[in-house]
């Protein structure tokens, strides 16, 4: 550059003095000396105009070099600061998860130990590591649910005052504990006007699922709870069932045995719900009443070879889907079974499954088409007039 700027210099000095010289020498001889001394002045002017040109052309290129140069020195600066940045995350998140895999091994520990508040401790220490750790919720959840599949056997009504009985009681307190745990975090009450619209209490767990198949549960309770999928194949229910108010996208019932009152009203079942094989001991609700509206079935629900032994009242109750009660049995008979004013949406659903089935409803039950296209399920009055006239026969 400053070879260049020497030469552009010399060569614009030069061009211009030889010009105004040469313009000089075609004037007369007495105006000639002073013309000449003229152009030699003008010529070193644009020599200093030149240099002084290039000289800032100099010093604006100076000055883009050190702004580049500053850009470059903060950007590297920005990127080490996002490199930084990265490392402390990761070595916080690190400590993090030491931490919480530290807290859910010893919770686990806890667990399996003998002692039942030894296990209590170890069920509100996963509690607290779900609360605090959203991405683990799932975890605990898995965990509190294996350990309530585990073999328990309930302590009888009077026991007598022995150390497997006493230990039976206390492994029922842990194990209820458990149950309320899980309750207490899937409730999301948002249907019974306790909260507002957005305002999601702090300890629901949203997009949770529980896996209890084969589980022995005292006293279940997942009223007015928000859960994923629901599995309880061939679970054992003792004492009451309540599920009021449940909403969840799945429900497998499969197998399951409800050996006390068990309560549905106001359940919605988002996808299917099925209740194959199932046993009823007592009475099963999923009716619409003064206090709950009734059962929501929104896809397929299946109660095949379903035993009912003290009845079910589905009174009020919404089948969107098709409905399965093919060899469900009835001790008390099909009017038992209480459908009256049962809301039918779909009077052509069928199945999801390959067969494509209908729905069927138990005998002497009849879909009554409304004018809207919907229907309602009543009882046939023929098949209870004939009934009466065989009774005394």
């Amino acid at each position: 550059m400053v070879l260049i700027g020497v030469v552009a210099i010399v060569g614009a000095t030069w061009a211009s003095t030889a010009w105004l010289l040469a313009e000089a020498d075609q004037t007369t001889i007495d105006k000639r000396a002073g013309l000449r001394i003229d152009a030699i002045r003008t010529g070193l002017t644009v020599a200093a105009g030149t240099g002084g040109a290039f000289a800032l052309l100099l010093a604006v290129r100076r000055q883009w070099l050190n702004e580049r140069a500053q850009a470059h020195r903060e950007e590297v600066d920005h990127q080490s600061q996002i490199h930084d940045d990265r490392v402390a995350t990761a070595t916080e998140h690190d400590a993090a998860e030491r931490r919480i895999t530290d807290l859910y091994v010893k919770a686990v520990d806890q667990l399996g130990n003998d002692k039942a508040a030894v296990r209590l401790g170890g069920l509100y220490a996963l509690e607290r590591l779900g609360q605090n750790s959203p991405g683990h919720r799932q975890t605990v959840v898995d965990v509190i649910c294996a350990y309530l599949r585990m073999p328990f056997t309930p302590p009888a009504e009077s026991p007598e005052h022995d150390d497997l009985e006493h230990s039976r009681s206390e492994e029922l307190q842990v194990r209820l504990t458990a149950q309320r745990v899980l309750a207490a975090h899937l409730r999301d009450e948002i249907y019974k006007g306790q909260r507002d619209e957005g305002a999601v209490p702090e300890t629901f767990w949203p997009g949770i699922d529980i896996d209890l198949t084969g589980a022995c549960l005292v006293d279940f309770f997942l009223g007015d709870c928000r859960v994923g999928v629901v599995t309880c194949h061939d679970a054992r229910f003792v004492g009451e069932t309540i599920c009021r108010g449940l909403i969840c996208d799945l429900a497998f019932f499969q197998g399951a045995t409800f050996g006390g009152h068990t309560d549905f009203r106001g359940a919605s079942f988002t996808y299917n719900a099925r209740f194959s094989y199932a046993r009823f001991a007592t009475d099963v609700r999923f009716n619409a009443d003064e206090f709950f509206p009734g059962a929501h079935f929104r896809r397929h629900v299946s109660f095949q070879n379903v035993a009912f032994a003290k009845g079910a009242r589905f009174d009020g109750a919404t089948f969107s889907g098709s409905a399965d009660f093919d060899e469900a049995t009835y001790e008390g008979g099909a009017k038992a079974i209480h459908l009256e004013g049962a809301h039918i949406q779909d009077l052509n659903a069928v199945s999801p499954e390959v067969t494509k089935k209908p729905s069927t409803w138990p005998p002497g039950w009849i879909v009554k088409q409304e004018p809207d296209g919907t229907g309602t399920l009543t009882w046939k009055q023929s098949t209870t007039k004939q009934a009466t006239r065989r009774k005394p026969t």
